[in-house]
C-alpha cells in the first residue's frame, strides 16, 4: 500500500495571474525566466498568459475567435480565387525572353537579334 501525501496546493489570486502574465507579455522575457522569478512553475505561467492575451485581445486586438473567423473567410475567399483562376485561359507570352530565357541583345539595324532569329527594329524607335 502507497501513501500519498497530499499537498495543498497553491491558490493565486486573479490579480497576481493577472499581474504574472502582463510582466511576461510587457517585458518580453521568456515565460520560464519569469516563472522562476516567481516561483511558478512555466506551464502554469503560459495557461496565465494565453488567457490574459485571450481577455484582452492580441495585438490588433482582435481575439482569437475572431482570427479564427477571419481566417476561414480568407481561406474559402482564396479557394475561389483558385476556382476562377483554373478556367481562365493561359496567355500567350508576350516577348521574345518569356519563351526560352535566352539573352537578346541589339543588331546593327536596331532590331534584336536572339540565336538565329533577327527582329525588325519598333516603329518610332531610332535606329543606332
Amino acid at each position: 500500500m502507497f501513501i500519498v501525501s497530499q499537498q495543498q496546493r497553491k491558490r493565486y489570486t486573479p490579480e497576481f495571474r493577472r499581474e504574472a502574465a502582463r510582466l511576461v507579455i510587457e517585458s518580453e522575457c521568456p515565460i520560464a525566466r519569469v516563472a522562476a522569478e516567481i516561483d511558478v512553475s512555466a506551464g502554469l505561467l503560459c495557461w496565465w498568459v494565453e488567457a490574459e492575451r485571450e481577455r484582452a485581445g492580441l495585438d490588433d486586438g482582435l481575439s482569437r475567435a475572431e482570427l479564427r473567423a477571419e481566417n476561414a473567410r480568407l481561406r474559402r475567399e482564396l479557394a475561389e480565387s483558385r476556382m476562377d483562376n483554373e478556367f481562365l485561359p493561359k496567355a500567350p507570352p508576350s516577348s521574345p525572353r518569356s519563351n526560352e530565357g535566352g539573352k537578346v541583345r541589339a543588331n546593327a539595324a536596331g532590331g534584336c537579334v536572339r540565336r538565329t532569329q533577327v527582329c525588325a527594329p519598333r516603329p518610332g524607335e531610332a535606329v543606332v
